[in-house]
């Protein structure tokens, strides 16, 4: 937590990790927690424990962090009001890499790859579980998202 807490503070983000962690642990979510962000931020700091490029870390994990911190299930402009809010909380003035934040929040709408080395790595770790993850894992993460989009399920019954 120590590592989020100094990224706020360096960008001089308008929110505490305490904000982060009540947006994260709303009653609605089940797959889209912290344990989703600190699985993320994980596999960015594995990714960048030998490369001195402290720039792309930080721009990965502060799309870790804002990616999907606005989440309701039942919109879709989740990414949108996700990058309004990340931009809400911007104190000094809009960077490149703060930007790019955003670029990479957006493109996790649709997982395609773009080419762009920073947001093909951070769609493709957020896609991860699916494509690496032991059956077990999957069944779980299946299970947990099913519980966020239930009212669906619901609603087709009744």
């Amino acid at each position: 937590m120590i590592q989020v807490i100094n990224l706020l503070s360096k960008y001089a983000l308008d929110i505490t990790h305490v904000e982060i962690e009540k947006l994260y642990g709303e009653k609605h979510r089940y797959y889209h927690t912290l344990e989703h962000i600190t699985f993320l931020i994980n596999k960015i700091n594995k990714i960048y424990e030998w490369d001195e490029n402290e720039k792309e870390r930080d721009i990965l994990i502060l799309a870790a962090l804002f990616h999907d911190i606005i989440y309701d299930t039942q919109k879709s402009d989740n990414e949108e009001q996700s990058v309004s809010f990340f931009k809400s909380k911007i104190h000094n003035k809009m960077t490149p890499e703060l930007q790019k934040v955003c670029d990479i929040i957006l493109a996790t709408k649709n997982h395609k790859i773009t080419g762009d080395k920073l947001t093909d790595i951070f769609c493709d770790l957020d896609m991860w579980i699916l494509s690496n993850g032991s059956f077990v894992e999957i069944l779980d993460n299946e299970r947990k998202i099913f519980k966020e989009y239930q009212f669906v399920y619901i609603k087709q019954n009744k």
